[in-house]
């Protein structure tokens, strides 16, 4: 057996496990009275996530005996149990998203044009869904009705589109921001096998499909009893009402074409990708920072600094005063 097959990564040292090791039990205890008003009540769900994330990748809590079978190799190690976490576990994360884009280009993608889109909502409604997360699946379908009927107006077709959605939680800092994910064709399927592609996009067309989502999004808050009528009308007189919609990327697909395969494998990749990133993580034992995207135009990387309770009392950092130790389980629904 060749040297360097397998590399024990050693999930204890990441900064991330180091956080959870310091921090989650008194986050769980100080849950109800710092974090419930905002995020919802404590899902079961965490403490399981958190619970597999810790014995994951650690020999104590189980290993595979692995026996090369070659003849002439004598070769024998042991291989740690992974938690198969779909989100929190970074490492099982990545995992997961490989194996989703090798799903999609080998068994689902056609050649066919296809876009990006995001559907993203006003903060001031984004807390209605984290206490009724049942209803981010509501989100997702009307993002998917608003996109359908956004095509079939403009194509003049009951042909439909064939798309992927994945349902965010988080922003770029792991803050509180639900949103829709589509990775959609550019175009529609007719019942006669044939594709319809969709003219370029116009400012009065992307106006009208941010139009379809607001008043879906709408009608549905004031439906629940999220925000009154009056309320939601006065949001949609802003200037900036904070619906939006980005569709800009688009991609003309062909496997024989290298450049658009890796451009597709990326942002299937990134739709499917862990909610942390351990590289733009940093953390000394009292201060959690996150790194974000680096601005181009202010020639910075923007960054996020966290404290933990303990310490926010003693910190001299202006950007901490206000801050707190948010670990929060942000994942899919």
């Amino acid at each position: 057996m060749e040297k360097g097959v397998y590399t024990q990564r050693h999930p204890e040292t990441t900064p991330l496990y180091k956080i959870v090791e310091d921090h989650y039990v008194d986050f769980k205890y100080n849950y109800d009275t710092k974090y419930s008003s905002k995020y919802g009540f404590f899902r079961p769900e965490i403490s399981k996530e958190v619970e597999k994330y810790t014995e994951c990748g650690i020999y104590n809590f189980g290993v595979a005996r692995v026996v090369c079978q070659n003849k002439d190799c004598s070769e024998t190690f042991f291989v740690p149990f992974s938690c198969r976490s779909a989100h929190f576990c970074p490492s099982c994360a990545m995992k997961n998203a490989l194996d989703f884009e090798v799903l999609v280009m080998d068994e689902i993608i056609r050649e066919v044009p296809m876009r990006h889109v995001i559907f993203t909502i006003p903060v001031v409604l984004r807390k209605n869904f984290f206490w009724h997360r049942e209803h981010l699946n509501v989100l997702s379908r009307l993002a998917w009705r608003s996109l359908k009927t956004f095509m079939q107006t403009t194509l003049k077709s009951d042909g439909i589109p064939g798309a992927i959605q994945s349902i965010e939680t988080h922003g770029n800092f792991l803050s509180l921001n639900p949103h829709v994910h589509i990775l959609i064709t550019d175009g529609l399927f007719c019942d006669n096998g044939d594709f319809l592609k969709m003219p370029k996009y116009s400012e009065v067309a992307c106006k009208y499909l941010k139009t379809l989502w607001e008043k879906a999004v709408g009608d549905f808050c004031i439906a629940e009893g999220y925000v009154q009528k009056e309320f939601m009308k006065k949001i949609l007189g802003w200037r900036y009402t904070g619906f939006s919609v980005y569709m800009e990327t688009r991609i003309d697909y062909k496997k024989s074409d290298e450049e658009s395969d890796k451009k597709l494998r990326q942002l299937i990749h990134y739709i499917a990708k862990s909610p942390i990133a351990l590289e733009h993580l940093k953390y000394n034992g009292g201060t959690v920072l996150y790194k974000g995207k680096f601005n181009k135009g202010i020639k910075k990387m923007a960054c996020r600094f966290i404290c933990p309770p303990d310490k926010r009392a003693g910190c001299a950092h202006p950007a901490h005063a206000s801050k707190h130790m948010n670990l929060t389980i942000f994942s899919r629904h």
